[in-house]
């Protein structure tokens, strides 16, 4: 980090300046990042003056991109909202903005990520496009209205069809007259372009050279750089697509008919055209499309096709690409099915020598030189992480061809993926094979928004595209053959289509963003009258000695006689109308309201006027509700009915709603209904004002005149009066009103019938001629009558009287150019500003004139603008009146007349008005005027208008820097700008950029709609695992010296075998395989034993599979084995049924050697425990060559339950050895197949008896006997006692390798007697409470894991075991081997050896004994 950064960072701008010289100024800090990367990354305000500052220096580089994320200074202002600091660095020469980051994006591609809305919505059919043409000219078919090239994007104008009609309303509608219209679709060709207008009727338009009759009738035979209707605009077709042939243009209506002109020498109409082949009017394709409704349409230069929903048809010259036989038929005039195609159609691209077809089936076929081939196209490679999301396996989407398109030579597909393919069709030659077709990737995806949208191919094989994020790139050849890169076309985003032609035409099909619309806010006409109702405004007289509040006008207030007003409907069910019931209900409870409202009036009334009037008070005083009050809200005239109830009104309110009133009120008369009884008759005020007060309008009851009234009730004539100021008739002749609680009680009290007042609003409505009233009251249920007073209103503006001198005009506007006569009533309810004016008494005093008129000056407005706020405020127009203006001729023109009035209304305090126009403002704002819009808004008062712009110039960002139209904008509007582009980066990220907590349920209803259309599969619940047993710690499976050690010492035991620990059997051990039931070798015994065959007898369950069950014995490691039968040999018995000595059960040593081809195992003994190799101790007749230490022990034999192998299985024979030294060696050897064998049930432990085989002279001798190595062990089970019930320990696995099981002794101390195997066996046997209580416990996954990887390091080391006994099995045959050939000079020995082999085969033959799967072995040898 420099001193640069160290002084930006502490915000010293002096420091800084004076260091910029003396200090590298792209110096980078820790993280890769320059000063200048800092600053255009603050939000800071002072930040932009260290921008300022670094670009000024001279040897700043504005390119340099950070370490991180390979982002240059115009990336970091883009992303952080900084566009102050963005404008500076575009205005650098040096400045290359089309650098990538680490990611690929740009610095307006980064900018684009940050914005909603910057990228153009994915519409299906979309409509209401803008056009934009560039590229050559030379054919007139740009459509600018000359023939000069355009080298960047430009927008086509394209003026209404009834603008230029005869129309005058037509003409003069603003939004005919100055909205373009819209685009729906453009083809280009060589010679000439054809669109598709948004227009009701006759929306197809042509431009180019128009020989030949392909612009259509109007086109003639010069050049037409304009577009222009084909057809005439009073035709009522409509066209639904289009495709252009080089010198013909088919057209689609929307009803499915095929329409085409132009020239007709190759037959490519569709129907006979005589010499010379030119057809100029469009002309419909019957023949067989006559009754068939075609979904779509394709042409080239000399053949046209169309095709419905499963049928596809071609016509013109055949070159082999029609589908046909190009010899049989050379020339199709009509249309003609296509065979070869068998399957629905998508879309079609026909050129002379081929014809591509996109099938529903999503095939692409291809059609040349009479043949057929079927594209494949290869699949992406490798697509982003951030293109790919999780789809399930029933909603995985496979990509598929989206668009199919092609030129004179080549065409290219479109896929769903977004990568561009090419191809062309073979060219066939006699002498070489014919390739098949292999279409080349020329545009492969590498981020989601660069997957391209659209394509098109132009002449000399350039290809424009448009890619998701709205760009346009153009890729055109050179004068070679190189192909030049993908370029983007500047100025133009938001683009969805794209043209070419081959004569280097280029169109892009652009769609606009539109601004929200602005709702207008605030009160109508009506409302605001409603407002002012004078008659609702007074105070509550004193009763009973307490003194009432005022009541506001919005509330009124209750008498105590009167009950509280009911807004709410009986409950009743719904009268079938659906939905309007609620509405009519909530109506009916308004108008219920607004009764007891007006009878509150009469009844506070009726106490006024019963208060005893004071003496001191003049004549009239005390007399009414409002004789002590001032006239409320301007009010002019007092009704007085039936010579008691007194009421407020404004005489512009009764003379415009009624002209009888109105001549009354003029001094013309009054009016008398002898029929009803019913008279209307002014009076003089009662006090006259003289002096300076004679001019001003009256300001207490006294002072104003009198309307008086006789022959109807006050209620009658209330309900008049909110008629005239509301246009809302109440329904009091509705049945239902009734209903409302309190109504009914209110016309009690005033003894009046609601259907007497019916009947004489219905004679008031006679009378005065208000014929709206009529119908509404002769109805039975509540029925509004027809607005009527904003015309009422309207006719008194536009009367010639309000420029004159009028009766009831009392205040003049004098304006710059006129002065114009209105009311005060009139803009003390439209206008805050007058309402406010007119309530000051002291400032509006002196101002009145001596005619009682009060002169408002406003010469800085003029009526141009003046007129339309003034239509407002009197007339309450709103939108209606910018609808036609006759003055306006452009959308510069409209748009300053809008400021215009917005100015007046903003100073009037006209929110509505300004809301209003605003609404029109953002209807016209484009690219080229957003910037002087802006500078005209931004000095109104207009929050609604100014979020809009920011909006629109916030999607549009990119094109607004580009074309660098923000330059001209003050540095406190780029920086309410930029403040507002980084409210709206929030809102698209509001989590990252506020670091706002994340609440998924506001997350999940904010994109609800998003997530019902996602197909998202269900969770899977898991069932709850059963509860597993504790697993006891584990130990070393190598015993130390120590445990090896002699039992001498009373605290050490005489063997220590540690537990193998079993894994607990629950629902998901599914791998875990069968272990047999597999006794503890004793080395001691030269035995065989099986116990499959006695599983089978005893009932177990039947192996089903390799899932394996857990047996209740724990496992016996191999070294303990050696080590008992090192005991056993030590012990030096010589009966079966001694048992060994006590001294003999220790064990020196234990040693291991390894070999070259594994490992030799070996005890050393005692020397004073040696026993000879041919000892003449005392024994058994069978066993007088065999040592001492290898007899079998009864005591051992009840305990050890022998394996048994499978049926015609060979089992595995140990066998074991004393050297001279004393040191013990084990091998193992291969036994023959042996048959199973039954044996009956045993109760709890299955105990064993054991026959030793006979002498070596007493039989044959055993097969595989090496002389000198002892009898042969056969095992046989014992037989069960009576009454005791056999147990057994099967497995329900299948036939797979086992291992065997540890058994782990009890250990305790040595004493006189060593404990022999099977002692300790049966107190292994007996239950451990310390064992089960830790098997209670729970286990970790960390001991799971350790006690997998104890099993896995077992299984290993029997894999070793079982490879080191075969190596030793192959040395014993050996050594056997070599001891045979030395033993030949003794016979006696060898006949005792095959004696006992003879005897051991007659005793298997005989069925009495069956060797198990191990034989064990020992024997001495002398050494040699």
């Amino acid at each position: 980090m420099t001193s640069l950064h160290a002084y930006f960072h502490n915000r010293d701008q002096a420091a800084f300046q004076r260091q910029i010289s003396l200090t590298d100024v792209n110096a980078r800090d820790w993280l890769g990042r320059t000063v200048l990367h800092l600053a255009c990354a603050a939000s800071a305000r002072a930040s932009i003056e260290y921008v300022r500052i670094l670009l000024a220096h001279p040897a700043i580089d504005v390119n340099l991109q950070d370490v991180e994320s390979h982002w240059t200074a115009l990336h970091r202002a883009l992303y952080n909202g900084n566009i102050s600091a963005a404008i500076l660095l575009l205005q650098r020469d040096e400045i290359d903005s089309s650098l990538k980051d680490f990611e690929g994006y740009r610095a307006f591609d980064l900018y684009n990520t940050t914005v909603k809305d910057t990228m153009p919505s994915k519409r299906d059919s979309p409509s209401g496009l803008e056009l934009y043409t560039w590229g050559s000219n030379r054919n007139a078919s740009l459509g600018h209205g000359d023939t000069d090239d355009r080298t960047h994007p430009e927008q086509v104008v394209l003026r209404h069809h009834d603008e230029a009609g005869d129309d005058p309303k037509a003409r003069d509608d603003i939004s005919i007259k100055l909205q373009p219209a819209m685009v729906c679709e453009v083809q280009m060709s060589r010679l000439h372009t054809v669109i598709l207008t948004d227009e009701s009727h006759a929306n197809i338009r042509a431009c180019g050279f128009a020989s030949a009759g392909r612009l259509g009738p109007g086109g003639g035979q010069h050049t037409q750089p304009s577009f222009l209707p084909t057809i005439k605009p009073d035709s009522e077709t409509v066209f639904a697509a289009i495709a252009l042939g080089q010198d013909h243009t088919l057209a689609l209506t929307f009803d499915g008919t095929v329409l085409s002109w132009g020239l007709g020498r190759f037959s490519q109409l569709g129907y006979e055209v005589p010499p010379p082949h030119v057809q100029s009017l469009p002309r419909a394709v019957a023949g067989p499309l006559r009754r068939t409704r075609v979904r779509g349409i394709a042409a080239c230069k000399s053949a046209s096709a169309c095709w419905t929903d499963s049928v596809l048809y071609t016509w013109g010259t055949n070159n082999g690409q029609l589908g046909y036989d190009k010899d049989a038929t050379p020339v199709q005039t009509i249309p003609r099915v296509v065979t070869k195609v068998i399957k629905p159609v998508i879309s079609v691209a026909l050129n002379d020598t081929a014809m591509a077809c996109l099938l529903a089936t999503q095939d692409v076929i291809l059609l040349f030189n009479d043949m057929y081939s079927r594209m494949t196209f290869p699949s992406p490679t490798r697509l982003p992480l951030d293109f790919l999301a999780y789809r399930p396996s029933q909603a995985a989407r496979t990509i598929t061809t989206a668009r199919i398109f092609c030129n004179e030579n080549t065409f290219a597909t479109v896929s769903s993926a977004g990568e561009i393919f090419t191809f062309s069709a073979p060219t066939p030659s006699p002498r070489e094979r014919l390739l098949p077709v292999q279409p080349q990737r020329v545009w492969a995806l590498r981020k989601q928004w660069s997957a391209v949208h659209d394509a098109a191919l132009g002449g000399d094989g350039s290809l424009i595209i448009c890619t998701q994020s709205g760009h346009v790139f153009v890729r055109s050849r050179g004068g070679g053959s190189k192909v030049s890169r993908f370029v983007r076309v500047t100025g133009l985003q938001r683009a969805i289509a794209v043209r070419a032609s081959d004569s280097g035409a280029l169109a892009a099909l652009r769609e606009p963003y539109w601004p929200p619309d602005i709702t207008p806010a605030g009160n109508n006409l009506t409302e605001d009258f409603a407002r002012l109702r004078p008659y609702l405004s007074f105070a509550r007289p004193e009763h009973e000695g307490r003194r009432i509040g005022p009541i506001e006008h919005a509330d009124p207030g209750v008498a105590e006689h009167i009950p509280d007003v009911a807004v709410t409907v009986c409950e009743e069910e719904d009268d079938g109308y659906g939905g309007g019931f609620e509405f009519e209900a909530e109506l009916l409870a308004r108008d219920a309201q607004e009764v007891m409202r007006l009878w509150n009036i009469l009844a506070q009334d009726r106490i006024a006027r019963r208060r005893p009037r004071p003496q001191a008070d003049a004549v009239g005083q005390g007399e009414g509700l409002y004789a002590k009050s001032k006239l409320p809200h301007g009010a002019d005239l007092m009704l007085r009915v039936q010579n008691s109830t007194e009421l407020p009104a404004h005489r512009i309110v009764l003379s415009a709603r009624c002209a009888v009133l109105a001549r009354v009120l003029g001094g013309l008369g009054s009016l008398h209904d002898r029929e009803s009884g019913i008279s209307f008759k002014l009076l003089p005020a009662p006090v006259q004002t003289i002096g300076a007060r004679a001019s001003c309008p009256p300001q207490t009851p006294s002072e104003a005149p009198r309307l008086a009234i006789t022959g109807v009730h006050p209620f009658s004539v209330l309900v008049l009066l909110h008629y005239l100021y509301t246009d809302v008739l109440l329904a009091i002749n509705d049945p239902q009103l009734a209903r409302l609680s309190g109504t009914a009680d209110a016309f009690a009290h005033g003894r009046l019938q609601a259907a007497q007042a019916v009947r004489e609003l219905q004679t008031l409505s006679r009378v005065l001629h208000l014929e709206a009233l009529a119908d509404p009251l002769r109805s039975v249920v509540r029925r509004a009558p027809s607005p009527s007073l904003n015309a009422h209103f309207r006719a008194i503006f536009d009367a010639p009287e309000m420029s004159a001198s009028s009766p009831d005009a009392d205040v003049v506007l004098r304006l710059a150019d006129r002065d114009v006569r209105t009311h005060s009533f009139v803009l003390r309810a439209r206008s805050l500003f007058f309402e406010c004016f007119f309530a000051d008494e002291d400032w509006t005093r002196d101002r009145w004139e001596s005619d009682g008129i009060l002169g408002v000056d406003l010469s800085h407005l003029e009526w141009r603008a003046m007129q339309y706020v003034l239509r407002f405020m009197c007339c309450g127009e709103e939108v209606e009146m910018f609808e036609r203006i006759d003055f306006v001729d452009s959308i510069d023109q409209l748009l300053s007349l809008l400021f215009e009035v917005m100015y007046a209304a903003n100073e009037l305090l006209l929110d509505r008005l300004l809301l209003i126009c605003s609404s029109i403002v953002v209807k016209y704002v484009t690219i080229d005027n957003i910037t002087a819009v802006y500078l005209e808004a931004a000095s109104l008062h207009c929050p609604q208008l100014m979020d809009r712009l920011h909006q629109y110039m916030a999607v549009n960002m990119e094109t607004l820097l580009e074309a660098r139209l923000l330059d001209d904008l003050s540095p406190w509007q780029i920086r309410q700008l930029a403040s507002a582009v980084q409210g709206h980066q929030a809102a698209k990220s509001p989590f990252s950029r506020l670091q706002l907590p994340i609440s998924l349920a506001a997350f999940v209803d904010e994109h609800r709609a998003w997530l019902a259309g996602q197909d998202i599969p269900l969770p899977i619940v898991r069932s709850q695992p059963k509860p597993q047993p504790k697993i006891s710690p584990k130990a070393s499976r190598r015993p130390s010296q120590q445990q090896l050690a002699s039992p001498g010492s009373p605290s050490k035991p005489n063997i220590v075998v540690p537990r193998t620990p079993l894994l607990a059997n629950t629902s998901e051990d599914l791998f875990c395989m069968d272990e047999a039931l597999v006794p503890p070798l004793n080395l001691n015994l030269d035995v065989a034993v099986s116990a499959s065959s006695d599983r089978e007898e005893l009932g177990s369950t039947p192996k089903v599979g390799p899932w394996k069950a857990k047996s209740s014995l724990p496992k016996v490691d191999m070294k303990a084995i050696l080590a008992e039968a090192e005991q056993m040999q030590a012990s030096g018995a010589s009966g079966r049924t001694q048992h060994p000595h006590p001294a003999s059960s220790s064990l020196t040593s234990v040693h291991r050697q390894r070999s070259g081809d594994g490992m030799r195992v070996s005890f050393s003994l005692p020397k004073t425990h040696d026993v000879p190799p041919h000892s003449n101790t005392p024994s058994s007749s069978r066993s007088t060559s065999t040592p001492a230490w290898r007899m079998p022990n009864p005591s051992l034999l009840s305990a050890v339950e022998p394996p048994s192998p499978s049926p015609g299985r060979s089992s595995v024979m140990a066998t074991s050895r004393i050297t001279p030294s004393g040191i013990m060696q084990v091998s193992s050897e291969k036994s023959p197949p042996v048959q199973p064998f039954s044996a009956p049930a045993v109760q709890k432990s299955k105990s064993w008896s054991y026959q030793s085989s006979p002498g070596p002279g007493s039989g044959p001798s055993h097969p595989g006997r090496i002389p000198g190595l002892g009898p042969v062990i056969s095992p046989s089970k014992a037989k069960a006692k009576a009454g005791q019930t056999a147990t057994t320990h099967a497995s329900s696995s299948g036939n797979v390798w086992t291992l065997p099981l540890a058994v782990e002794p009890v250990s305790r101390a040595s004493s006189s007697a060593p404990m022999s195997f099977a002692e300790i066996q049966q107190l292994q046997s007996q239950p451990d409470n310390t064992a089960d209580q830790a098997k209670k416990e729970r286990r970790s996954l960390r001991d799971i894991q350790a006690e997998e990887a104890e099993l896995q390091a077992e299984a290993e080391f029997m894999m070793w075991w079982t490879a080191e006994e075969e190596r030793i099995r192959l040395e014993n045959e050996a050594i056997a081997a070599s001891l045979l050939q030395s033993q030949k000079p003794q016979p006696q020995p060898q006949q005792r050896h095959l004696g006992r082999r003879k005897k051991k085969s007659a005793a298997t033959a005989e069925g009495e004994s069956v060797p198990g799967p191990k034989t064990l072995r020992g024997g001495d040898h002398r050494k040699r």
